[in-house]
């Protein structure tokens, strides 16, 4: 504990995130962890409380000048090919990430982080993935031997639309991260 007032982020771990779902389960004051009931999903003021805080210049010093937004794209470390996901991966608010929670990533360029959101969330993804994890973590080295389109091939276009697969796949993963609320900028 400190005296002076300081900003404190969340600390999220594996269980707090589902499938574009940075809000799947919160902890209470008892410290107990329960789903995020629908009631609360559907109030955008809603936050998910962490059992742990880390305190803001702890994260901005790990990330450094990597990244400059004020949300991060991460997946669950811990899981098994045979949970009925094996791939989990959302977008979370500024915050941090235990080793065996969330791992983190920093896509470049950021406007490209709904695509390889949508990626990472396709069961195409999640199938090969099943086939790598051999027990209960997906770490970095996995994540690098998983098949991604490069950027270039995100930039080619739909064969049914005037957009650009990383545009067209975007839109539709921003829909379902903040559904109703127009534009946002990535």
């Amino acid at each position: 504990m400190t005296e002076t007032i300081e900003r404190m982020l969340h600390l999220y771990e594996a269980k707090m995130i589902h499938q574009f779902d940075h809000r799947w389960a919160t902890y209470e004051p008892d410290g107990t962890v329960r789903d995020v009931t629908l009631t609360e999903k559907q109030d955008p003021t809603f936050v998910s409380l962490p059992r742990y805080w880390v305190r803001t210049e702890g994260v901005r010093d790990r990330s450094g000048d990597r990244w400059d937004r004020e949300w991060l794209l991460g997946w669950r470390d811990i899981c098994r090919s045979t949970d009925e996901r094996t791939m989990i991966a959302t977008t979370n608010g500024e915050g941090a990430s235990p080793e065996g929670g969330t791992l983190l990533s920093f896509p470049e360029p950021p406007h490209g982080a709904p695509a390889l959101l949508a990626v990472w969330n396709s069961f195409a993804f999640d199938f090969v993935a099943r086939q790598k994890v051999g027990g209960t973590h997906l770490k970095y080295s996995t994540m690098r031997q998983l098949p991604v389109p490069a950027p270039d091939h995100l930039s080619q276009g739909v064969p049914w639309a005037q957009d650009a697969w990383a545009d067209w796949l975007g839109v539709r993963v921003l829909d379902r991260l903040i559904p109703n609320h127009g534009v946002v900028a990535v």
